[in-house]
């Protein structure tokens, strides 16, 4: 046969040889596989600031638990006469908590009427932070404890008349149910279990 020609069929085997190969679907073992991401389900405690917050309530605001977490259940609700938490389900992939999605849960909510939305969220903190604090023997040294004058100047005495009237609800409580809560509460209470986000 002659050189050439060979060449020529040799070189038309291999190009329809290359197009049959483009035409398979890739094999399994090249394709990337990719697993679900587990699930992360859970319920956070919220309560809304108001004068008769108990002391429970400010304890567990903000506490999650559930499967994903090493607090699989939660606290009994009511926590007392004026408990106004609730417990919101939510559900997250093990991505979306690992960027943070834990720390942004929640609205800031208040029960008291003109209350500054912007002041809501840094005064349950201030709350959360004395809670286990016992009371003061006079309104100024609470709010003095409470952080007052961290507040910024347009928030201040909204925050101040809030804090006066909430310490007129502690100092006409018995003795008993103004005493620190010993009982942990809280994020803290609540750690997230890493291993739950993993992808098995």
């Amino acid at each position: 046969m002659n050189p050439y020609i060979a060449v020529l069929l040799l070189l038309g085997l291999m190009a329809v040889g290359w197009r049959f190969a483009r035409r398979r679907p890739p094999s399994e073992s090249k394709e990337r596989v990719r697993r679900p991401e587990r699930k992360v389900e859970g319920f956070l405690v919220w309560s809304p600031l108001h004068v008769r917050m108990g002391r429970g309530c400010i304890a567990d605001h903000g506490m999650q638990f559930g499967v994903g977490f090493r607090r699989k259940e939660g606290p009994l609700l009511p926590h007392d006469p004026n408990c106004r938490c609730e417990t919101v389900a939510f559900t997250f992939t093990g991505s979306e908590v690992f960027g943070g999605a834990l720390r942004r849960l929640g609205v800031p909510k208040s029960l008291e009427p003109g209350f500054p939305v912007a002041a809501i969220a840094p005064a349950l903190a201030a709350l959360k932070r004395i809670n286990a604090e016992p009371l003061p023997s006079d309104a100024d040294a609470y709010l003095a404890l409470a952080g007052v004058d961290a507040f910024d100047e347009g928030t201040r005495g909204a925050v101040a008349a809030f804090l006066r009237e909430r310490y007129a609800f502690l100092a006409a409580q018995p003795r008993a149910s103004t005493a620190p809560d010993p009982s942990p509460g809280g994020p803290e209470g609540s750690e997230f279990d890493s291993a739950a986000a993993k992808t098995p």
